[in-house]
């Protein structure tokens, strides 16, 4: 083959090679579509159905394959997010339900949360009066200046426990706003059983903490496979 061919060859495949690739998801979301139904009833394709519940399962497949998760991956997520029932195709659902089957004897963490709502009441947003400080002598080596002043704050303690079978690690802990603080007090490697204290503070002194009603959100991430991102809710009102 002459050298012109052989450049010709390398021309085309890089001309078609994206379109191949772009192609792809385009194809599996297709494929997927008809073999699966969105739970409006009648057990149609979920490519007919247009009702809320079909939209909601369609934006959840968009997402996986959005990851570049695998097929299989895909459907086994649509059982354990939905049920099996949601596939159409009597042979994949059959595989998975023999995978969910296999993979619920498998040990696993489960993480559980003493209370989901951390609510604050009534706080103010002026810090409260400095107190009266006695000089003593063993005092006369001190400087007052570095003493803190006291801070219009609040602060809370949430029992975070593992209820599986496998070791719990506390991944992360994210606040959605600045005036959140959040640690967890022991271990973060929790096994089967054992449980760690995650001590919050919110500090109302902050620059974008307003007058009014406050609502935030610690997320807690972990390697529980059923649910690695529970969202603990922040609520006070807040006065002057």
């Amino acid at each position: 083959m002459c050298l012109r061919n052989i450049f010709g060859l390398i021309i085309l495949n890089l001309f078609l090679y994206p379109h191949f690739v772009l192609a792809q998801p385009g194809d599996l979301k297709a494929e997927i579509y008809q073999n699966v139904t969105g739970g409006c009833g009648g057990n149609q394709p979920l490519a007919l159905e247009h009702c809320y519940k079909a939209q909601m399962v369609k934006a959840y497949i968009d997402v996986l394959i959005n990851k570049r998760m695998s097929k299989e991956d895909i459907y086994y997520k649509i059982a354990r997010r939905y049920s099996a029932g949601f596939i159409l195709n009597e042979e994949i659902r059959g595989n998975i339900k023999k995978r969910v089957t296999e993979e619920s004897k498998k040990p696993k963490p489960r993480i559980v949360l003493e209370s989901f709502n951390f609510y604050l009441g009534t706080v103010s947003r002026t810090p409260p009066p400095i107190p009266e400080r006695k000089i003593t002598w063993k005092d006369r080596h001190s400087r007052i200046a570095e003493i803190p002043p006291p801070r219009a704050q609040a602060a809370g303690k949430v029992t975070i426990w593992n209820k599986g079978r496998a070791p719990l690690v506390i991944q992360g802990l994210r606040p959605s706003h600045g005036c959140i603080s959040a640690t967890v007090n022991g271990p973060a490697n929790l096994g089967p059983g054992q449980s760690a204290i995650l001590e919050l503070i919110v500090d109302f002194e902050h620059p974008r903490v307003r007058v009014g009603p406050l609502h935030e959100t610690l997320t807690v991430t972990s390697n529980d496979p059923e649910n690695p991102a529970v969202v603990l809710t922040i609520d006070a009102e807040v006065t002057p």
